[in-house]
């Protein structure tokens, strides 16, 4: 009788626990979450095992994220921090614990290689000191809110979009298990309002160098229109390539996200039609003018090649195949604006030449810009094209920067340059035809 009265005892007590286990909801130990991949080649790295990364995807403590040539990945913490990871990168969450009592908070991240941009999220901002992201050779420490950082096992990068950081190399009194900056005789505090970035050695102290705000060329250019959408109406082939180029300027990014949402102004330029062109240029905003297509019209039909946080450059969708032999082409159209955004009419444009040798991709391209006082500005330029869709961008010996494209069929060429010198910048857009 003795063993029935226990055997029943265990059985209801053994019954009890599984109702109990049942009803008790696993509590989600989840970071963060993708908002939203681009491209197609991103994985996730947890416990040795890989995986795609896809849209709303949680992420846990331990994870690495890796991207791609092509793949942007955003994600949100928890604590509404965001983190956008460029291409060709890798970042591993080692600990984001923003719950419970503040002394047991960490958010760590480690920044293997390549590039991302942090915004702090609530924790962060009221705990700076439970935050670090290391590089292989730095520890950042935030006193702001949005930065940028690059990162290879040799150097690192640092550029602050708002607010301050702190960077110091890693040595016996700055290591990379610790919290918050690090507070050295090498550490350097970088602000929103310094005009440079800073540039950090093993071991030594960062130093100053100029902001470079190359002209960056649109990753996987569509070849067609993708169907499918993202945040709202916006095509995904789209917000690849704003996330490519305004990567550094939110505001416009969310102004573009926006445009399929707002009624197109009355454009009221005299100008030919957007369609019936082969390349022209775009503004990010429904603001054109009479060279500068408002967003809605410039694409059109059209694929971003190139562009800058203020234009692009489009051409006609389509498979590049341009004509054998070599094209001598002549400017159509040319528009100087200088280093305060205002277009200039004291230069002048008196020689101009562009040669494409489209057997062995080379191109070859001069331009005279002269001064009202008398002084020129010259480029001169040879660039062996390294892309097989007629899209291009190098820094001349010179120091001039040079981003284009050739139309699809090799007829229209256009490029933006950038030179640089004692009176300022200046920013020239051009537009070229194939002469017969």
């Amino acid at each position: 009788m003795l063993w029935f009265m226990a055997l029943s005892v265990l059985v209801f007590m053994l019954a009890f626990s599984s109702a109990h286990a049942q009803d008790k909801t696993p509590i989600d130990q989840s970071v963060g979450t993708v908002q939203f991949k681009l491209g197609k080649d991103s994985i996730l790295v947890r416990n040795n095992d890989t995986s795609p990364i896809k849209d709303d995807l949680k992420l846990y403590e331990g994870d690495v994220i890796q991207t791609g040539p092509t793949g942007h990945v955003h994600i949100k913490f928890n604590d509404q921090a965001l983190v956008s990871i460029r291409p060709n990168s890798q970042l591993e969450i080692e600990c984001y614990k923003t719950q419970g009592p503040s002394a047991d908070w960490c958010m760590r991240l480690n920044l293997h290689r390549g590039t991302i941009r942090k915004v702090s999220g609530q924790a962060g901002q009221q705990h700076k000191d439970k935050f670090r992201l290391n590089t292989p050779i730095a520890a950042i420490g935030i006193r702001g809110t949005d930065f940028v950082t690059q990162a290879n096992a040799k150097t690192s990068l640092v550029r602050v979009i708002e607010g301050a950081v702190a960077i110091a190399p890693f040595d016996e009194h700055c290591l990379p298990n610790k919290l918050g900056e690090c507070q050295t005789h090498l550490t350097k505090a970088l602000r929103a309002s310094d005009p440079f970035m800073l540039k950090v050695s093993e071991g030594l102290m960062p130093t100053e160098v100029p902001i470079d705000d190359n002209v960056l060329v649109a990753n996987n250019t569509p070849q067609a229109a993708e169907k499918g959408h993202k945040n709202g109406n916006t095509p995904k082939t789209q917000a690849h390539q704003v996330a490519s180029i305004l990567a550094d300027h939110p505001g416009l990014v969310k102004q573009f996200l926006a445009l399929n949402e707002e009624k197109l102004s009355q454009d009221s330029f005299d100008r030919e039609p957007a369609q019936s062109l082969d390349m022209l240029y775009g503004s990010w905003s429904q603001q054109g003018s009479l060279t500068i297509y408002p967003y809605e019209l410039a694409k059109l039909d059209k694929e971003i090649t190139v562009g800058n946080n203020k234009f692009a450059l489009w051409r006609k969708t389509g498979e590049y195949h341009p004509t054998p032999g070599v094209g001598q082409f002549s400017l159509a159209q040319a528009q100087i604006s200088t280093s305060d955004g205002y277009m200039s009419d004291n230069l002048n444009i008196s020689k101009s030449r562009l040669a494409v040798n489209f057997d062995t991709n080379e191109l070859e391209t001069h331009l005279q810009i002269d001064r009202s006082l008398g002084d020129s500005v010259l480029l001169n330029a040879y660039h062996k094209m390294t892309r097989d869709d007629g899209i291009f961008a190098f820094t001349t010996t010179e120091g001039n920067k040079i981003a284009g494209a050739l139309s699809n069929d090799g007829q229209h060429a256009g490029y933006i340059f950038d030179h640089f010198d004692q009176q300022g910048h200046l920013n020239v857009r051009t537009l070229w035809e194939n002469a017969p």
